[in-house]
C-alpha cells in the first residue's frame, strides 16, 4: 500500500470515528456505584470509574410462562423504569441516594459443553 493509499484510509476512518462519536446521543441520567466516605465533617460518594448510563438502557423481553427467571427479568425491568422517572424527575447536577439496591460481583462462568450422551435419543423417525 502506498503513503496516499495509506493516508486516505487513516482519514476515512478518522471521519468515520468522529461522526459516530458526534451522533452519539449523550447519557444525561447516570447510576453509579460506589461508597459513601466521610471527610471530616462531610459525607462523599466515591463512585467507581464508570456508571451505568440509563438513557439508553433498554428493557428486556419477557417471554413463556411465568417461572423464577421471567419474574428476575420483569422485576429488572421494573427497577430500570423506577430509576429512569426517578433520574427524570432531577434537576441538573442533583443526584440521590437509592436505598434498598444490592450490588453483586460476578465473574462469568466458561461455556458448557453438552455432549451427545446427554442428548441422548429424539425418539423421532421419517418414513
Amino acid at each position: 500500500m502506498d503513503t496516499a493509499t495509506a493516508i486516505a484510509l487513516l482519514n476515512a476512518a478518522q471521519t468515520a470515528t468522529a461522526a459516530t462519536a458526534t451522533t452519539k446521543k449523550e447519557s444525561r441520567f447516570w447510576l453509579n456505584v460506589g461508597v459513601t466516605i466521610r471527610l471530616g465533617e462531610e459525607e462523599v460518594f466515591c463512585s467507581l470509574p464508570l456508571g451505568i448510563a440509563l438513557d439508553d438502557l433498554k428493557l428486556r423481553k419477557v417471554n413463556g410462562l411465568e417461572s423464577v427467571g421471567q419474574i428476575q427479568i420483569a422485576k429488572g425491568n421494573q427497577l430500570a423504569q423506577s430509576l429512569k422517572e426517578r433520574a427524570a424527575s432531577l434537576k441538573p447536577g442533583e443526584a440521590v441516594k437509592v436505598n434498598g439496591l444490592t450490588c453483586e460481583l460476578r465473574r462469568r462462568g466458561e461455556p458448557k459443553q453438552i455432549s451427545t450422551d446427554q442428548l441422548g435419543d429424539l425418539g423421532i423417525s421419517f418414513s
